[in-house]
Formats: C-alpha cells, structure tokens, sequence
C-alpha cells in the first residue's frame, strides 16, 4: 500500500492549486486587454504562470514521492541489510 504522510498530502492540495492558479494566470493573460504594446500587467501574468508551473511540478514531486524507507528511523529487518557476523574470527591480522 502506497500511503501518504500528512505533509504530502498538503503539499499535493497546494501542487494543484498551484496549476490550477497557473490556468488563472493563462486566462487572464488572454482576456486581459492591455493599454499599451509592452504591458507590465500582462508581463506579470505570464511571469506568474511560469513562477505556478514550477512550483506545482516541485510540491506535484514531493506529494507523489515514496518515502516508506526514507522517513522510518528504524533499520528494516530484510536479511540482505544485516551484516554478516562470522564466529571464532578476528579482524585483526
């Protein structure tokens, strides 16, 4: 089962928000009617587009990441990850 820390969830809500406020951003740029050639309004919306992308591909990274391993303090018990102890040898030569 691929279960979710708080924290990921959260970052996953805002990830959406971030591209949904990126599509906002998009919008206005097309309805926005610009005063003059060189608008800075219409600049910052696609400034902000940009600037939402990216963040909700970053928080989209973290939300979906598998972090069963990594968050767990306590080594897992798999036969492969203990270190094979011989008895009877020393290491010093």
């Amino acid at each position: 089962m691929n279960e979710k820390t708080v924290g990921q969830k959260i970052a996953y809500l805002i990830a959406m928000l971030s591209f949904l406020a990126a599509a906002g951003c998009v919008a206005a740029v097309f309805v926005y009617q610009p005063t003059t050639e060189l608008d800075p309004v219409r600049g910052s919306f696609m400034a902000s587009t940009v600037f939402f992308i990216g963040v909700g591909v970053v928080l989209y990274v973290i939300g979906t990441a598998r972090l069963k391993g990594l968050l767990s303090l306590k080594p897992e018990n798999n036969e492969e990850n203990q270190p094979k102890i011989r008895s009877g040898q020393s290491d010093s030569a």
